[in-house]
């Protein structure tokens, strides 16, 4: 057996156990939570039903797709920036979100559908300025989007806190800075699904198109010479991208650490090349996402933020890939 046929079957037998392993943790989550949901239960108890079908698994589902489209968009950037350390709200689309629903809260803290409209609106208005700022001073600059994307959270961020200083300290404060914080305690059928919709319609388009990251990777001159529309291939995918951040932030909060890790992990995994890397990335960000989630549901009589689990863990694991991987750069 060659190195590369190898190479081919280990990459395939890493997506079956990973795979197998998403299928395990789906079945056992249904499980787990405050309210004991023995397997038994199901059969003689009606309320055990309800729980899981009504509030456990659009849960799960949603933290599936969570997980894969934070991991995938991750992946994208960081091979579209050329930059192992940028994660999605570069461009200030997290920042946007975050100003959107706390606005709305200020507004109609009672409505959590005009929570979302506002936050995803302003995740994706954040971008499109990043982007004009960016064409105006120099449209083929990368480096011109990330300060663009830069000036937009500072700006956003100085908002956000002026009205946290203006916001009710017993009502709307909390419930800012804990919808900040980031969890799936309000997803319901509704949510799950938009997301799980949204995020597999532009996780498939990412899938389908990974090859043209590898080239992108190389820089303008190299693509461009390889026949590929360099700044029109850069405006597809951080629209792509940023359209699923700003709709998983809108339903969820911040949700750290996962955008940026989970790609390090797949590259150390399977190697740069996209075409293998994406794949895994994905399912290995729908197992963390789903492991995180569980963690914040079943550790407390109260829900804790999932951003809690996100960056206690999801640092120290990025701190020690950094130190194995010093000497390797962006590999």
């Amino acid at each position: 057996m060659s190195r590369q046929q190898f190479l081919v079957k280990r990459h395939k037998l890493l997506i079956m156990y990973m795979s197998l392993i998403l299928l395990i943790l789906f079945l056992s989550s249904l499980f787990i939570g405050r309210i004991s949901t023995p397997l038994n239960s199901l059969f003689d108890s009606s309320n055990a039903l309800l729980i899981i079908r009504d509030i456990r698994l659009p849960r799960i589902i949603a933290a599936i797709f969570i997980g894969i489209g934070l991991a995938g968009s991750g992946a994208v950037y960081q091979a579209l920036f050329r930059n192992p350390l940028v994660s999605p709200d570069i461009l200030g689309v997290t920042s946007g979100c975050t100003l959107g629903a706390a606005l709305a809260m200020i507004f109609s803290a009672d409505s959590f559908f005009l929570i979302q409209i506002s936050s995803f609106s302003l995740g994706l208005i954040s971008v499109f300025i990043a982007l004009y700022i960016s064409k105006i001073i120099a449209p083929n600059q990368i480096v011109t989007l990330i300060l663009s994307g830069i000036i937009i959270s500072a700006i956003f961020s100085s908002l956000l806190l002026c009205i946290k200083y203006a916001a009710d300290p017993y009502d709307e404060l909390p419930a800012i800075i804990f919808w900040i914080m980031g969890g799936l305690y309000r997803v319901g059928w509704t949510e799950s699904i938009l997301i799980s919709s949204s995020v597999l319609l532009g996780g498939l388009i990412i899938f389908k198109l990974r090859f043209r990251l590898n080239v992108l990777s190389l820089g303008e001159t190299q693509a461009t010479s390889l026949g590929i529309n360099f700044a029109l291939n850069k405006i597809l995918f951080v629209l792509l991208t940023s359209v699923i951040i700003s709709l998983i932030v809108s339903s969820c909060g911040q949700i750290g650490w996962i955008a940026l890790v989970v790609p390090h992990l797949s590259r150390s995994l399977v190697g740069p090349d996209h075409k293998k890397m994406i794949p895994v990335a994905m399912l290995a960000g729908a197992i963390m996402m789903l492991i995180f989630d569980d963690l914040a549901r079943s550790l407390t009589t109260a829900e804790l933020p999932i951003s809690i689990f996100t960056s206690l863990i999801g640092a120290p694991i990025f701190a020690v890939m950094l130190i194995k991987n010093r000497s390797s750069g962006w590999s």
